[in-house]
């Protein structure tokens, strides 16, 4: 994932997660391992078109909806046994009290892989390349050359899930401040119309509602927020609508 972001490729993670294993970081993203398992991948996949991420096991992979989606995967061969010792290794540092011996560890991983592989490649929304691991420097250009048309979509990378969050804190604050005040009418229709036409627009994000690519936020919500203001400067924050602030008889 490091080599694919320095490469300029965009990619969703929520935190680097780094470890005596791994000191560099895991960049993983737990939101979409857990939508996968409890069915809400779909709701999530929406927010990140264009988007690069993580899939640790590969049997997530076979819960991804389509949906009209294509997913262009980067399938990273490794020997089973490797992958198992490694593994062992890793969940007894965190403290299990048991693992399966290598050789069983090493054939379930095996048989996970094969059936994940058969799905993918029988499904036409799924795009791969496989990369053995172990020659991974030498097929960065053609991991770059994979993902570049689907990163394209983007102008830029969102921000991370940090900043996004820290958004949605300070807007929710100045918005609570104010008094919850929403755009007037006219002020909102101008504010749509202004983000419809910008590049940085994304209108296929949060179940078709919109995302300021910029910023990171729902522009449904952030548009009807008068406190709030366009991160590139084409609208400003507005007086509150005169039904919002018009106080009872």
């Amino acid at each position: 994932m490091r080599l694919l972001r320095d490469s300029g490729i965009p990619i969703f993670y929520q935190g680097e997660h780094f470890d005596e294993f791994n000191p560099q970081g895991y960049f993983e993203a737990p939101q979409i391992m857990a939508a996968c398992m409890n069915g809400s991948a779909d709701k999530v996949l929406d927010s990140l078109d264009g988007l690069t991420f993580k899939m640790p096991l590969p049997h997530h992979l076979e819960k991804l909806p389509a949906n009209g989606r294509e997913f262009f995967v980067i399938w990273m061969d490794r020997y089973p046994m490797e992958s198992a010792i490694s593994l062992r290794k890793l969940n007894f540092a965190r403290g299990a009290k048991f693992q399966p011996d290598p050789e069983t560890l090493a054939a379930n991983i095996e048989r996970v892989r094969a059936r994940a592989l058969e799905y993918l490649t029988a499904t036409p929304a799924f795009h791969i390349l496989r990369v053995p691991q172990s020659e991974l420097d030498s097929h960065v250009p053609a991991m770059i050359a994979h993902l570049r048309p689907v990163s394209e979509t983007l102008s830029h990378p969102l921000p991370t899930a940090r900043e996004m969050l820290s958004n949605f804190g300070s807007a929710a604050h100045r918005f609570a401040r104010a008094g919850f005040a929403t755009t007037s009418p006219k002020a909102l229709a101008t504010r749509e119309a202004t983000c419809r036409a910008c590049p940085e627009w994304d209108a296929a994000a949060l179940n078709a509602t919109g995302r300021c690519r910029k910023c990171g936020c729902s522009t449904w919500a952030k548009l009807r927020m008068a406190t709030e203001s366009c991160p590139i400067g084409k609208w400003k924050a507005v007086s509150a609508a005169p039904e919002a602030t018009r106080k009872p008889e």
